[in-house]
């Protein structure tokens, strides 16, 4: 963004010269260009969502909410960033519609872009990814419940961080 574009839609009075920094707190720079990021700041998100229908609501308690992909395509995902590594021993998925059929893969990660299949290993991002279901429905999950090792005792947490 060119200087005078930034002093003009920028509440604090900036100079023209000089040097600048700034801190990219909702972001990133790949290839020289900012790309926002896809994690809330509750540390949920997902490759898509309905707008009323968010992915923090899959780990909010309530049966009453659900996320819900944008559309029927797959695969969709939803992942959770734990806020630091921990054991995992399960993760318990409760679908919007429980009488169908869904195809999914449950994995985990300590730096949230390699994955591999969960086992009982500390990470510390889980992530779910539908591939389909038997009715052609949208991806959508009411609760997801993972399960975490805490001092030698397994217990549910329902929210990440």
């Amino acid at each position: 963004m060119p200087p005078s574009r930034l002093r003009s839609h920028n509440p604090w009075n900036l100079p023209l010269t000089g040097p600048w920094h700034f801190a990219l707190t909702h972001g990133r720079i790949i290839a020289g260009e900012f790309q926002p990021s896809t994690v809330g700041a509750n540390g949920i998100s997902a490759s898509s969502n309905e707008e009323k229908n968010l992915p923090e609501n899959a780990f909010d308690g309530s049966l009453e909410t659900r996320w819900c992909a944008s559309d029927s395509s797959f695969p969709q995902s939803l992942e959770a960033d734990l806020g630091k590594v921990r054991p995992v021993a399960g993760v318990i998925l409760l679908w919007e519609k429980p009488d169908e059929t869904y195809q999914s893969r449950i994995e985990g990660g300590r730096d949230g872009k390699h994955w591999q299949p969960l086992t009982d290993t500390p990470v510390r991002f889980v992530r779910v990814t539908v591939l389909g279901n038997s009715s052609g429905h949208w991806a959508s999950l009411r609760e997801v419940q993972i399960r975490l090792i805490e001092g030698g005792a397994k217990s549910f947490g329902s929210r990440p961080r």
